[in-house]
């Protein structure tokens, strides 16, 4: 009787579980069609710069800091200190609220190139 009822209730912690893995996994292919997202559009508007740059008869002068090359990335790395990701402390990144993205659609499909 007693071997029954743990049973029930380890199947029943299984189940819940798997439930929470299954909402986990939706919640990351949803934050990282996001961050696709988010990347695209940050190219898009990075060439839009360039290009209203070039017109303005402006020199192209923000080539490096559009590719930044691995040692740039390094030297920053180690100017920056204790600052992550956009210059926020690792404890700040942790706590970053996702839910002002929610309104942004999923990119499940394949989106053009813009540049």
């Amino acid at each position: 009787m007693r071997r029954r009822i743990a049973n029930e209730q380890l199947g029943n912690k299984l189940r819940e579980q798997v439930k929470y893995i299954a909402k986990l996994t939706g919640e990351k292919d949803h934050l990282h069609n996001v961050m696709v997202h988010l990347q695209q559009e940050n190219k898009k508007l990075k060439c839009e710069i360039e290009e209203k740059k070039l017109k303005s008869g402006h020199p192209r002068l923000c080539t490096k800091a559009l590719l930044p090359s691995k040692t740039e990335a390094t030297q920053r790395g180690k100017l920056c200190g204790t600052l992550g990701w956009r210059g926020t402390t690792p404890d700040m990144r942790q706590r970053m609220d996702v839910t002002k993205f929610v309104g942004i659609p999923h990119c499940s499909e394949q989106v053009d190139n813009f540049c």
